[in-house]
């Protein structure tokens, strides 16, 4: 992984960012409520703004919603 970007997390809830894309999976694995991943292209501990559950950074990637382990769609 590029020391200058990390994984940004999070559902209604919580977040949790890493270097690692596995810690933050793992981590929401374990959670009741659907969560989004973006790859943020900064390092992780930077500061920047989050609007709407999304990171402001420009060239940040949405990488999926799951539930669990499954895509997530609402209905």
């Amino acid at each position: 992984m590029m020391d200058n970007a990390h994984f940004y997390g999070c559902n209604a809830w919580e977040w949790k960012s890493s270097p690692d894309l596995y810690e933050v999976l793992n981590w929401f694995k374990k959670q009741k409520d659907p969560y989004s991943v973006w790859l943020v292209p900064v390092a992780d501990g930077e500061p920047y703004e989050i609007r709407m559950y999304a990171p402001q950074v420009e060239g940040s990637q949405l990488l999926g919603t799951w539930k669990k382990d499954k895509p997530y769609q609402s209905n």
